[in-house]
């Protein structure tokens, strides 16, 4: 099984295995409007998108697993290729290391 990490982050699992990012990172495209005054504040909101607009994420390939952000697992709920990191630890971030305790699939 072929594990590729589509995020900017080496992930490392408590039994030691650690996932280099691949160097691609999928993420999804969202456009947002101008900057606007809405009660006396500086606001952009997002464009309306079409679910699945996801930059830089592969076809589904035999063998392989893809490691991505949540945002974009919850674009392709049939994707059976995609994990997301999960974390409850406390303090799972150091620099560009994230320490997560499994892994979250879509079924």
């Amino acid at each position: 099984m072929e594990i590729v990490n589509l995020t900017p982050y080496r992930i490392i699992l408590p039994d030691g295995r650690a996932f280099p990012p691949s160097g691609k990172v999928a993420r999804v495209d969202i456009g947002y409007t101008e900057i606007t005054e809405e009660s006396g504040l500086p606001v952009v909101s997002r464009k309306a998108r079409q679910r699945g607009k996801v930059i830089d994420l592969p076809v589904m390939k035999s063998g392989t697993v893809y490691i991505v952000s949540m945002l974009v697992m919850n674009e392709f709920p049939n994707r059976w290729d995609l994990v997301c990191p999960y974390s409850d630890y406390p303090n799972t971030h150091s620099g560009t290391d994230r320490y997560v305790k499994c892994f979250i699939r879509n079924y």
